[in-house]
C-alpha cells in the first residue's frame, strides 16, 4: 500500500516537473522573441537590450556628421553650445514628456536636442525604432519599452507616411496632415 501511494507521489512529482519545464520553455521563447524583436525593431539595440542613452552613438540618434572636419575628417565636431537656447531646451525637456524641436535643416537641432537629453537622461533606456511599418507599435505592444524610456523619432520619420510611401514636404491637410480645412 505505501509503495502504490509512493508511485502516486512520484508520478504526480514527475507531471508537475514536466508542466514546470514546458513553462520554462516557453518563457526562454518568448524572451528570446522579444530579444529578436528589440534588436530588429530598435537602432542600437544588442542581445534585447536597449541602449542608455549617455551610451548611444550621436548617428543613431539622427545626427548627421559634417561633411568636412578642420582637419579634413568626417568625425563628429566638439559640441558648440548655445548659450541662450541650450538652457531653455534642457528647461522645456526636463518640464515636458513630448517635445518637438522644429526649425532650418542642418541648423543643430537634432545634436543640441541630443546633447541637451544626454544631459537629463544619460542613464535611461532608448528606443530609436527603425522606419518599419508600425515597428515603433509592436516594441510597445511586446512591452519592451521601459517606464521612463526616451522614446527618439528624428526626422527619418517626417519623410515617411505609415505605408512606407514618399510624402510631400510640405504637406496639406488633405494629405491626413495638419488640421482640417474648413469650407469656405
Amino acid at each position: 500500500m505505501v509503495a502504490a501511494g509512493c508511485a502516486v507521489v512520484w508520478r504526480w512529482a514527475r507531471a508537475a516537473a514536466d508542466v514546470r519545464r514546458t513553462e520554462v520553455d516557453a518563457l526562454k521563447a518568448e524572451t528570446r522573441t522579444r530579444q529578436a524583436t528589440v534588436d530588429r525593431l530598435a537602432r542600437g539595440a544588442q542581445g534585447g537590450r536597449l541602449p542608455l542613452l549617455g551610451e548611444t552613438t550621436l548617428e543613431v540618434l539622427g545626427v548627421r556628421r559634417p561633411r568636412h572636419g578642420a582637419d579634413g575628417s568626417e568625425e563628429q565636431l566638439p559640441y558648440a553650445a548655445r548659450h541662450q537656447l541650450d538652457p531653455q531646451l534642457r528647461a522645456v525637456l526636463a518640464a515636458h514628456s513630448i517635445v518637438l524641436v522644429h526649425g532650418p535643416s542642418a541648423a543643430g537641432k537634432s545634436r543640441s536636442a541630443a546633447e541637451a537629453a544626454r544631459g537629463l537622461y544619460d542613464r535611461r533606456p532608448v528606443v530609436v525604432p527603425e522606419i518599419e511599418h508600425d515597428a515603433l507599435q509592436v516594441l510597445l505592444d511586446a512591452g519592451t519599452v521601459p517606464p521612463g524610456a526616451v522614446i527618439w523619432l528624428d526626422d527619418r520619420w517626417t519623410s515617411r507616411t505609415r505605408a512606407g510611401r514618399q510624402r510631400r514636404s510640405n504637406p496639406s491637410p488633405s494629405d491626413g496632415y495638419g488640421p482640417p480645412s474648413t469650407p469656405s
